[in-house]
């Protein structure tokens, strides 16, 4: 048997008889849509998905050969939305060149286990090392930093949601400095156009308060959650208005 014979009966009958805008419409019926968390594989440090979808065979087609995974690749990173719950795995998708430059929508949960000083905080890690006449930065500041120069990284992100892991004895001083922040992350070159920034901590205080618009020109908005026993409150403030989710439609 010759190799052309050999490579021709391994085609598929899918890939032979139906067109490829038709295949592309039920790759886009089947893949599209799912959320996707991924996670870090304890044994080779690598990422993982959760087996259950796996068992829906979410990821079977795409693997069934390499036309398919070429087709379909697009469409599961573009389509779907991803979750990433620690610093380690962002970095570690970032580095997945593809993946990073076709995805869309993104979830990242980024645990903040110390406050920061957001005044004298830089942008960029290198803009740091230029400048002598600062103190050098503590770990934590490199890590925010880090985390968001990956995300604004990802230049074809459309839809972002970062939500803030606060510890609850931090949560009142993080919300006494919300509004550096927020005037930290306007000026930090984000370029996504839907931001949501969650929190864990109610309305600020005081005369600035966080209450500023954040993100002129954009869709970025704030959502709080105030955790009370079982028990959960959410609010959502947009351009700098307060919006009762239970109460809104």
């Amino acid at each position: 048997m010759s190799s052309s014979t050999t490579a021709n009966s391994e085609i598929s009958p899918f890939l032979i008889l139906l067109p490829r805008e038709t295949r592309l419409q039920i790759y886009s019926e089947l893949l599209s849509f799912h959320t996707i968390p991924l996670y870090l594989a304890n044994t080779s440090g690598s990422l993982a998905i959760p087996r259950d979808l796996l068992d829906l065979n979410l990821l079977s087609l795409p693997l069934t050969c390499h036309q398919i995974y070429n087709e379909t690749i697009k469409i599961l990173y573009s389509t779907n939305t991803y979750t990433l719950k620690t610093p380690t795995a962002l970095h570690l998708f970032s580095r997945l060149s593809q993946p990073a430059f076709l995805l869309r929508n993104l979830t990242f949960t980024l645990p903040l286990p110390h406050l920061l000083y957001f005044c004298d905080l830089p942008h960029a890690l290198a803009a740091s090392a230029t400048d002598d006449s600062k103190e050098p930065l503590k770990r934590q500041d490199i890590a925010w930093i880090e985390n968001w120069e990956i995300l604004n990284g990802m230049k074809g992100l459309k839809k972002l949601r970062v939500e803030l892991d606060v510890p609850v004895f931090w949560r009142h001083s993080w919300r006494a400095r919300e509004g550096e922040m927020l005037a930290w992350l306007k000026k930090s070159g984000l370029a996504v156009q839907d931001f949501t920034l969650a929190v864990l901590w109610d309305e600020p205080k005081g005369e600035e308060g966080g209450r500023e618009r954040f993100g002129e020109g954009k869709r970025w908005k704030v959502e709080r959650i105030e955790r009370k026993g079982e028990e959960g409150n959410i609010w959502e403030r947009d351009w700098g208005h307060l919006v009762d989710l239970g109460m809104s439609g």
